[in-house]
């Protein structure tokens, strides 16, 4: 099967199941980090944000600004280690 095929919704349902309560890091706030945020959101994970404030996309912003349980830091991802 073409791993380049969307996932089913019976796979998207077992990614969300295996998301729920993990902690999520995503590093960078543009239009490709937006939409990951909104699907582990839905998948009831806790989210982490490291992207400086000047990279944001309107839609992370919104993310981050709502009534989301996500944490925010304003800087520059530091590797592996940080």
């Amino acid at each position: 099967r073409n791993s380049i095929c969307p996932p089913t919704r019976s796979r998207r349902a077992v990614v969300a199941w295996q998301l729920k309560s993990k902690h999520v890091l995503i590093v960078g706030g543009g239009d490709v980090a937006s939409s990951r945020i909104e699907s582990v959101l839905v998948a009831d994970a806790r989210v982490t944000i490291i992207c400086p404030c000047t990279g944001l996309h309107p839609l992370t912003k919104k993310f981050i600004d709502g009534p989301h349980q996500i944490t925010y830091h304003d800087r520059v991802f530091g590797g592996a280690d940080d």
